[in-house]
């Protein structure tokens, strides 16, 4: 019993929780997008972003074009971290692009947060941001990462 918990405690590191649950969070949200009318997905964010761009007087093909791409963008970042479980080579360079991007993403979103004045969404992207920026440092620590055991 004592060598299973060891061999669960070795396999589950903390490392492989964070790549998995960015990866999780961008394939989901990402999907979100498309899959969003009042289902159990998530919120309608065509209305949302149709207001957003009404608001600065854009067109709404424009706003749903804007959160298509930021869907296909999420998704694909998504299965980005999901790979680097199963990658055997060049992990720590698309760890780091992973939440580079993911940073930049939040930066974005932050940014038309504040132009269109939602300051409830400016806060959760924040602290998403922040959140981001702890997980890339802790997984980058050399002390605490062997990339080999994300595999």
């Amino acid at each position: 019993m004592g060598s299973l918990i060891a061999e669960i405690n070795k396999r589950l590191t903390i490392q492989r929780i964070l790549v998995s649950f960015w990866g999780m969070f961008w394939l989901l949200n990402g999907m979100d997008k498309f899959f969003n009318k009042g289902s159990f997905f998530g919120v309608t964010r065509d209305e949302k972003f149709i207001a957003y761009f009404k608001s600065i007087n854009l067109s709404a093909d424009l706003a749903l074009f804007s959160l298509y791409s930021c869907g296909i963008l999420e998704v694909f970042l998504g299965i980005g971290f999901l790979f680097c479980l199963i990658k055997k080579t060049h992990v720590k360079v698309l760890l780091t692009l992973n939440f580079k991007l993911s940073m930049l993403i939040f930066l974005t979103f932050s940014a038309f947060d504040i132009l269109f004045g939602d300051r409830p969404e400016l806060w959760e992207h924040g602290t998403f941001f922040g959140i981001a920026l702890i997980s890339a440092l802790t997984i980058n620590t050399e002390k605490t990462m062997n990339f080999k055991a994300i595999r």
